[in-house]
C-alpha cells in the first residue's frame, strides 16, 4: 500500500515550512505508530526534542521545539513509549546510538563495518575518545565522544575540525549529527567527503586533527521555570595548547550559560578498512523544459548513493527508487552542492548497496515548479 507524504497526511503539524526539529519528530513519532516494536534509538531521540525547552538555550540545540496541540497525546503516549523501551535503550552504547541518528550510518553498526578503534586523548580533564572510524568511496565518517571534566556541567562540543586528511588527500567536512545530555558524555558522528580519493585501496590512512575542544557550561542556576534567553556569543579567541578562554552571551554579562574553548590540537593518526562501493559511468542524457542534462556517474557505498549530473545547476531535489525501496524526504536525508567541472552531485543518505535491479532517479532544479518538467533516468548498477 503506498503511504501518503507525511505533509498530506500531517500538514496541520508541519505548516507551510517545517523547521528540522519538528519534522524529525513527527517522522519519529509516524515510525513508532506504524512500528509493531519502536527502534530503541527513538524513545530517547523524541524524549529530547519534546522537553528541549527543559535545557538551557545554546548553540546548535538550544533551539526549542514548539509543539502544535495536536502533538499533546503524542506526548503523552511518548511517556509510555520511553517507559517500556528505556531499558533497552540504556543498554546500546552512546556512540550506537548516535550512528543510529544517521539513515546511511546505522548499516555500519548492524552489519559491523569500519574499524572499532577506541582511542582517548585528555587535556585539562576534557576527553575526546575516537571510537569507531569507517571509510568509503563517498564518506569518511568518524564516531566519537566527548566528556568534561567530573563535576563540570558541560555539553554541546564543538571540535573544530572542518577537514581530515585521508592518504594525504585533504577531505572537506559535509555533516555532523549529535546525541548527548548535560554533565554526561556527549556522542558525535561527523562525516567528511571522500570523493576525492582515488582507486580501490584496501585501507587508507587518516590524520584527523581537532583544533580545539568547545562546550557550552553550566556555571550558575537556571531561572526557576527552566528558560533562558535566545543566546549570541561573541567570537572566540585562538587560544594556546592547554589554555582556556570563557565568553559570556552577548549582553548577558550574568547569564549561567557560558561558552568555553580549551586549546588543542587533539589529533589522531590510523588506518581503516576502505570500501570502494559500486560504480558505473554512465553519460545518460535528457532533456525537459527545453534543457539538457546528464546523469554522469553514480557511486553506491554502504552508507550513501550519489549521482553526478552535469547542466543541471548546484541545487538539485530528486526521487530515487530500486528494488521496492523509495526515497522518502522526511526520513532521508537528500542534498545537493556543486563539486567542479560543471558537475553537480546528488546524495542520499541511505544503506542502499545491497538493492538489485532496475534504479529510477526523477530530478528537477530545486528553484522550479514542477510543471517545468523534470529529467528521469533509469539505470542498472554492476
Amino acid at each position: 500500500m503506498t503511504r501518503a507524504p507525511l505533509k498530506d497526511r500531517f500538514g496541520d503539524i508541519l505548516g507551510d515550512a517545517p523547521g528540522p526539529d519538528l519534522l524529525r519528530l513527527v517522522t519519529d513519532l509516524d515510525m513508532i505508530s506504524r512500528s509493531a516494536v519502536a527502534p530503541t534509538y527513538l524513545a530517547r531521540r523524541i524524549e529530547r526534542a519534546v522537553h528541549a525547552h527543559e535545557r538551557p538555550a545554546g548553540r546548535a540545540w538550544g533551539a526549542r521545539v514548539r509543539l502544535p496541540l495536536r502533538l499533546g497525546s503524542m506526548a503523552t503516549a511518548l511517556a509510555l513509549i520511553v517507559a517500556v523501551t528505556g531499558a533497552a535503550y540504556s543498554a546500546v552504547p552512546l556512540i550506537d546510538k548516535v550512528f543510529g541518528l544517521d539513515s546511511g550510518a546505522s548499516s555500519i553498526v548492524t552489519k559491523n563495518l569500519g574499524e572499532q578503534v577506541n582511542l582517548s586523548r585528555s587535556i585539562a580533564g576534557f576527553t575526546v575518545t575516537l571510537s569507531r572510524v569507517y571509510a568509503d568511496a563517498n564518506r569518511v565518517i568518524l564516531g566519537y565522544t566527548v566528556a568534561g571534566p567530573p563535576g563540570r556541567r558541560v555539553w554541546n562540543f564543538s571540535l573544530g575540525a572542518n577537514q581530515i586528511e585521508a592518504n594525504g588527500v585533504t577531505l572537506p567536512g559535509h555533516g555532523e549529527v549529535a546525541d548527548g545530555l548535560i554533565a554526561q558524555p556527549n556522542a558525535y558522528l561527523q562525516w567528511f567527503d571522500a570523493s576525492a580519493l582515488k582507486g580501490s585501496p584496501q585501507t587508507i590512512q587518516l590524520h584527523v586533527v581537532f583544533p580545539w575542544i568547545e562546550a557550552m557550561e553550566q556555571i550558575g542556576p537556571l531561572p526557576k521555570d527552566g528558560q533562558t534567553p535566545p543566546m549570541q556569543f561573541p567570537p572566540m579567541p585562538s587560544v594556546a595548547a592547554g589554555a582556556i578562554a570563557t565568553a559570556a552571551p552577548v549582553g548577558q554579562a550574568k547569564s549561567p550559560i557560558r561558552l568555553v574553548r580549551l586549546g588543542g590540537p587533539v589529533r589522531f593518526d590510523l588506518s581503516v578498512p576502505f570500501i570502494s562501493g559500486r560504480v558505473v559511468d554512465l553519460h545518460e542524457v535528457q532533456t525537459a523544459g527545453g534543457r539538457t542534462v546528464a546523469l554522469e556517474r553514480v557511486v553506491v557505498t554502504p552508507t550513501e548513493t550519489r549521482l553526478y549530473m552535469s547542466g543541471a545547476g548546484p541545487d538539485v531535489v530528486g526521487a530515487l527508487s530500486v528494488d521496492g525501496w523509495q526515497s522518502d524526504p522526511s526520513s532521508v536525508m537528500q542534498t545537493s552542492w556543486a563539486v567542479g567541472d560543471g558537475l553537480t552531485a546528488v546524495s542520499y543518505l541511505a544503506a542502499l548497496s545491497d538493492k538489485h535491479g532496475e534504479w529510477t532517479f526523477v530530478a528537477r532544479p530545486a528553484s522550479s515548479s514542477t510543471s517545468t518538467g523534470s529529467w528521469t533516468f533509469r539505470f542498472v548498477l554492476p
